[in-house]
C-alpha cells in the first residue's frame, strides 16, 4: 500500500464504521495490517486517537486484525473503539453486533460499559444474563453492577461478595497496568462496602494491603475509617501523612486538621494546610483565608 492512499483506507474504515457496517470496516483493518501500512495507522490514530499507553500505537488494533470469528472480531473492535475518546456510542452498537453474532464475552463488556454511560436497564439485564450463564468476565460485570450500589449507598452483603469476586478476579490476572487500576478502584469500593455494614477491621486489612501496593486512593479511606469509625487518631494521622507525602491534597488537609490539634506541631500542621491548598483542597483554601 502507497504513501499516498493512506487516507483511502481511514476514510473508508470511518464510513463503514458510520454506516453499521462493522465486519466490513474490521475487514479494512485487517488488510492494513498484512499490508503493513506504517503510514497509515498513523492516519488512523489521529482519527481514532487512543490515550493512554496505546496512545499512536497500531497494537492497539491488533486483537481486531488476529480474530477469526465474526463474534470475535466484533468483540475486539468494540472494546477498541472503546478507548477512542467520544467513540463510546459507536463502541456501544458494535458490541451489540457482536452479541448478534453469538459472542459470549460480550455481555459482560457491553453490561459494564451501560452502566458508565448510564444505561441501567439494559446494563443490569446483560449484567445478570453474564452472572447466570457464567459468561466470560462475569465477575467484572458483577463487581460493576455492585459498585452502583456503592454508589446509591444500598449496599448488602451481595455488594461485598461481588466486589470480593471481581477484585480477586484481577488479582489474579497475569496482565499489569489497567487491571491493577481496576482492582485498585474494586479495592476502595469494597472497602467501603466493608465500612457500611460495619466491618471496619476487614476494610482496614484491605487498605492497609493496598497501601503497601501503591493504591494512593486507600490512606484517606483508611485514615477517615481509622479517625472516625475506630477512634485511633494515631494510627489516623499515620495514613493521612502516607496520602499527603503521595500528593493527595485531601489527605494532607486531613492530616493538618489532627496535627493542628497538638500544641507542639502546629508548625506541622501549618505547612499541611498550605500543602493542602496548593493541591486544591477547598477546605484548606478556605482555613487560609479565614473565611
Amino acid at each position: 500500500m502507497m504513501p499516498n492512499q493512506e487516507s483511502c483506507w481511514v476514510d473508508k474504515f470511518e464510513d463503514l464504521l458510520s454506516s453499521g457496517n462493522f465486519l466490513a470496516a474490521a475487514n479494512v483493518l485487517r488488510d492494513a495490517f498484512r499490508a503493513d501500512d506504517r503510514v497509515g495507522f498513523a492516519a488512523l490514530a489521529k482519527r481514532f486517537p487512543i490515550a493512554g499507553d496505546w496512545r499512536d500505537d497500531p497494537a492497539a488494533w491488533a486483537a481486531v486484525a488476529d480474530a477469526a470469528a465474526e463474534d470475535a472480531i466484533l468483540y475486539e473492535l468494540g472494546l477498541t473503539v472503546w478507548l477512542v475518546d467520544g467513540r463510546e456510542s459507536l463502541a456501544i452498537e458494535i458490541l451489540r453486533a457482536a452479541i448478534r453474532h453469538g459472542s459470549s464475552e460480550a455481555p459482560a463488556a457491553l453490561g459494564t460499559y451501560l452502566l458508565w454511560t448510564g444505561h441501567i436497564e439494559e446494563a443490569t439485564h446483560l449484567v445478570r444474563t453474564a452472572i447466570g450463564r457464567r459468561l466470560p468476565n462475569w465477575e467484572l460485570a458483577a463487581g460493576a453492577l455492585a459498585q452502583r450500589d456503592v454508589e446509591l449507598s444500598q449496599i448488602s452483603e451481595n455488594t461485598v461478595d461481588a466486589l470480593a469476586t471481581a477484585y480477586a478476579k484481577l488479582e489474579s490476572s497475569t496482565s499489569v497496568g489497567e487491571s491493577r487500576e481496576q482492582a485498585e478502584q474494586f479495592a476502595i469500593d469494597l472497602a467501603k462496602a466493608h465500612r457500611a455494614l460495619g466491618e471496619y477491621d476487614a476494610a482496614r486489612r484491605l487498605l492497609e494491603t493496598e497501601i503497601e501496593r501503591g493504591n494512593v486512593r486507600a490512606p484517606i479511606l483508611l485514615g477517615n475509617i481509622l479517625q472516625d469509625d475506630l477512634d485511633d487518631s494515631a494510627a489516623a494521622a499515620a495514613a493521612f501523612e502516607i496520602g499527603a507525602v503521595a500528593g493527595d491534597g485531601h489527605s494532607a488537609y486531613n492530616l493538618a486538621v489532627l496535627l493542628g490539634a497538638q500544641e507542639d506541631r502546629s508548625a506541622e500542621a501549618k505547612y499541611w494546610l498550605m500543602e493542602a491548598a496548593s493541591r486544591g483542597d477547598e477546605w484548606a483554601t478556605r482555613a487560609l483565608s479565614g473565611a
